[in-house]
């Protein structure tokens, strides 16, 4: 994407001379390798990302926290359906809330599973 970017702005009116040749050519390369140079490392951090996920959805803290977060969440849902029934104020809210922590919790929990299967 960047190598056509790169040729339809360095396009030129004049006919080429050796110099100008020599130049784009040079930018050309530069850019190659900038290129692959990049790809290099976005390749290297998305390994170290997944390794560090992996070492974190192993660990019995990470475990314990999730078993809270889903019950937190729960209680969260519960408290708020309660509300709702007797028509007091919050009721909403406090379902919102449960229902948006029990997403984080389903995001994360998928997110593991992918993880530890590859």
């Amino acid at each position: 994407p960047h190598l056509k970017k790169f040729l339809s702005e360095n396009s030129f009116q004049n006919p080429p001379n050796q110099s100008i040749q020599i130049k784009m050519s040079k930018n050309l390369l530069y850019l190659i390798v900038y290129e692959n140079l990049l790809r290099q490392y976005y390749n290297i951090l998305i390994r170290n990302i997944m390794s560090n996920l992996r070492t974190l959805f192993q660990s019995s803290g990470y475990q314990a926290f999730m078993k809270k977060l889903v019950l937190y969440a729960v209680i969260e849902i519960v408290i708020g359906v309660l509300f709702l029934f007797m028509h007091w104020p919050g009721g909403k809210t406090i379902t919102i809330v449960g229902v948006g922590t029990l997403m984080v919790w389903a995001i994360f929990d998928i997110l593991e599973k992918i993880m530890m299967r590859s």
